[in-house]
């Protein structure tokens, strides 16, 4: 049997709304791939608010163990316009499950103002964790209110 060596996110979901309650995502308007950038009178733009749910895939033999998860929002040339760390931790169901993947789940809104229009990237990985990553691309495109 083939087993999860390191921990990784297992999934990355943009939506218009994201809450985590009892362990569970209530996610609005979620996975779309193009976001419309608010502009409103003379050009002026407004703050995006975009938010994500993430799952990430803990191996049993790391569970109880902190992790730190950092979700940051990039343009098309990588450059970071905002980031989040927070940790991320699955406990013992009480329940032994050898070789069984826990998953934790985390959500988090980012608050921007986009540049301008064009491809973006949502990029989620684990603090010190190489091959943790995934990324999920959207364009941004003008919306005139």
């Amino acid at each position: 049997m083939e087993t999860l060596e390191k921990p990784f996110i297992h999934s990355l979901i943009p939506a218009d709304s994201v809450e985590l309650i009892q362990g569970r995502f209530n996610i609005t308007g979620g996975a779309w791939n193009i976001h419309k950038r608010p502009l409103v009178g003379e050009g002026q733009i407004v703050i995006s608010h975009i938010h994500v749910a993430a799952i990430v895939a803990i191996p049993w033999h790391q569970i109880n163990q902190t992790h730190t998860l950092i979700m940051a929002l990039r343009n098309e040339d990588a450059r970071i316009l905002t980031d989040v760390c927070s940790p991320v931790k699955v406990g013992s169901t009480g329940r032994p499950q050898p070789f069984a993947t826990q998953y934790a789940r985390s959500c988090t809104s980012f608050n921007v103002v986009f540049p301008c229009p064009g491809s973006y990237e949502i990029m989620a990985c684990l603090e010190g964790i190489e091959g943790s990553e995934r990324s999920w691309y959207f364009l941004v495109e003008d919306s005139p209110q």
